[in-house]
């Protein structure tokens, strides 16, 4: 760990990196899992409603979420979650029918709503405001570490004991969970003042839109997000179908991308405490990524795109991190719950809405014009909103003599 940290806090945030990976990994292997177990039906609706039963809890339980985060101490409130997950994915084990799997991944996505906000929230209660860049990137190397073995471990676990293990394996990584949060030293405690204002569900979604750092960041991080789930969906059609590229290339690209992405997590590690030097790391991150599947549009040949997708990987690294790190610096403790889990809400319903709208651009366009229009609509989006960011953190800064 990087020198900084006390030895509590070292500590603690090794703990939290340690089980938030091995969970991250376990919901990896589930959804290979189930994903693997609908496949088999031949029909795209059950497929589309396993994604969507996992992402629109978080959307639809984001006031509620976030002002019981708020509310309530965390340790034991994640805890308790965690163990309940792991309950459903022992249910999702046992009962394989399509209708159990869509309401118990339902079930997964509304603990998804409380356990998002809550650890997000839990970070900044044990890390100090100083070394919140080298906490988050850790945390954010280890997601990319998860995207990188997660699929390799799902694939060989089916092929080898078939589609019931992976999801017990995923609930033992949330009864781990459970574990790892109790044994933590540091707590996060409910916000004690009762201003009317502070108490109200919407407290966090209105301090984020009225925040001339965190408004525009977010606006540009929704386009981002959603031109990232373009991307995303016309992806297999391009390896596969324009350039005619193997299931090794595809299975390659994610792996790739997941390596870059714990590469640039952990250079964005010492951007310190300055917003100016945070905003200009998310921005260079988005930067890259835009400019990464720009390049990939271009390409002919199946292998050549690996490169830009490492690289854009990296950006996606950084970008995280600098976001990550920017959101618990701005925020203040007592709406953090309500604002993480709006933050979350927010990219939640942009991933939501760019598979409905890659979808339906792949009928109107090749998947190559799909990821030259994503990676330019990034771009875009940082040249329009980035300047308004940027002149408020530089005022920000000024302000605070940094």
């Amino acid at each position: 760990m990087p020198e900084g940290f006390t030895g509590s806090e070292r500590r603690d945030i090794r703990l939290i990196a340690a089980f938030r990976g091995i969970s991250f990994t376990g919901d990896i292997l589930a959804m290979w899992a189930l994903m693997l177990r609908l496949v088999h039906h031949g029909n795209s609706l059950p497929m589309a409603a396993l994604l969507l039963a996992g992402a629109i809890p978080p959307v639809v339980l984001t006031p509620i979420a976030g002002l019981v985060v708020d509310r309530i101490p965390a340790k034991r409130f994640l805890a308790a979650v965690c163990l309940i997950d792991a309950a459903i994915a022992v249910g999702l084990g046992y009962w394989t029918g399509t209708v159990p799997t869509i309401i118990l991944v339902a079930l997964l996505g509304c603990g998804t709503a409380f356990t998002q906000p809550g650890y997000a929230a839990l970070v900044p209660a044990i890390a100090s405001p100083h070394n919140m860049a080298r906490a988050q990137s850790l945390l954010q190397s280890v997601a990319g570490s998860a995207q990188i073995t997660g699929p390799v471990l799902g694939a060989v676990l089916v092929a080898a004991t078939g589609r019931h293990w992976p999801l017990y394996i995923d609930a033992i990584s949330f009864a781990l969970c459970a574990i790892g949060t109790l044994a933590l030293h540091g707590d996060r405690v409910p916000a004690t003042r009762a201003h009317r204002e502070e108490r109200a569900m919407s407290a966090g979604i209105r301090f984020l839109a009225h925040d001339k750092v965190l408004a525009p960041l977010l606006i540009q991080v929704f386009f981002f997000v959603s031109a990232l789930g373009a991307v995303g969906v016309a992806e297999p059609f391009f390896v596969r179908l324009t350039l005619h590229g193997s299931a090794v290339v595809y299975g390659c690209l994610g792996a790739v991308y997941g390596l870059g992405n714990v590469v640039g997590a952990l250079s964005a590690r010492m951007a310190g405490m300055s917003l100016i030097r945070l905003v200009t790391f998310e921005t260079i991150g988005v930067a890259v990524i835009g400019a990464g599947f720009v390049v990939v549009s271009f390409m002919t040949q199946p292998w050549f795109i690996l490169a830009p997708f490492f690289a854009a990987g990296i950006g996606n690294g950084i970008a995280n991190t600098g976001f990550s790190t920017i959101l618990p610096v701005r925020i203040p403790t007592d709406v953090q719950g309500r604002a993480f889990a709006a933050v979350g809400s927010i990219v939640t319903g942009a991933n939501i809405g760019s598979m409905a709208v890659g979808g339906l651009l792949l009928h109107l366009w090749t998947a190559r014009t799909v990821i030259l229009v994503g990676g330019l609509v990034s771009l875009v989006a940082l040249v329009i909103f980035s300047p308004a960011t940027f002149v408020a953190a530089r005022h920000e800064d000024a302000s605070q003599g940094a």
